[in-house]
């Protein structure tokens, strides 16, 4: 926990005392984005508990936020942009139209979980798979080991993230793991992960682009 000095501060509490006084006379908007647990908010929100600092974050996980927290229900996708994403690229007849709008349904229109979906149906088409049945198939697999209720969300969007990762083959998958030195949201230039990759410049950029086109990595700029 590091706010100012050398040496940082020495545990949470105190790191959120010292953000407190640091923002107690300041007109200041803290936005904290996509919070999953509540020790994570926890050192912000007392920081800006006085004065004139405000908190804003957002979360799909209401048990995140302290009990104290005003809150604001922001509809997620209306099902015809779900479908939109879940089936981009793609030409779906009408049985499959329908069946895309099942699966999106199923699996809360959530946008992240329908982007990579995407990008597993698009490959698995270009392999000569049917549309049915690719969609059967990562429906089946969201679902493995998923318990109702019971991080059932986490758990999906993990095992569709997994079949994103294992349609690679051996190589890709060591490069891509590679990935987990970077910290979360950050940009790294491809001239930067062609060494980590052991790639040529154009190489890294094919794999790069190959990566987005699974939707397991996002990009401002090749």
């Amino acid at each position: 926990w590091r706010i100012s000095g050398a040496g940082g501060a020495p545990d949470v509490n105190t790191a959120a005392e010292e953000l407190r006084r640091l923002l107690e006379k300041r007109d200041v908007l803290i936005i904290l984005d996509d919070v999953w647990r509540r020790q994570d908010l926890y050192p912000f929100a007392k920081a800006t508990g006085h004065g004139n600092a405000t908190l804003l974050a957002t979360t799909r996980k209401l048990d995140a936020l302290p009990l104290s927290a005003q809150t604001i229900d922001i509809s997620g996708m209306e099902s015809d942009e779900a479908v939109a994403l879940l089936s981009y690229g793609l030409a779906p007849d009408a049985t499959e139209q329908q069946a895309l709008s099942t699966f999106a349904s199923d699996f809360w229109h959530w946008p992240q979980l329908l982007a990579i979906a995407n990008g597993l149906l698009c490959g698995r088409l270009r392999d000569g798979d049917t549309l049915l049945h690719a969609l059967e198939t990562i429906a089946d697999g969201a679902r493995r080991g998923v318990v109702p209720g019971k991080d059932e969300r986490e758990r999906t969007i993990a095992n569709v993230m997994q079949m994103g990762i294992d349609d690679l083959d051996l190589a890709d998958r060591e490069r891509f793991r590679a990935l987990a030195i970077v910290p979360e949201d950050t940009a790294i230039p491809v001239a930067i992960l062609a060494p980590l990759w052991g790639l040529s410049q154009y190489e890294a950029e094919e794999f790069a682009r190959l990566l987005l086109d699974r939707r397991l990595i996002q990009s401002r700029d090749l």
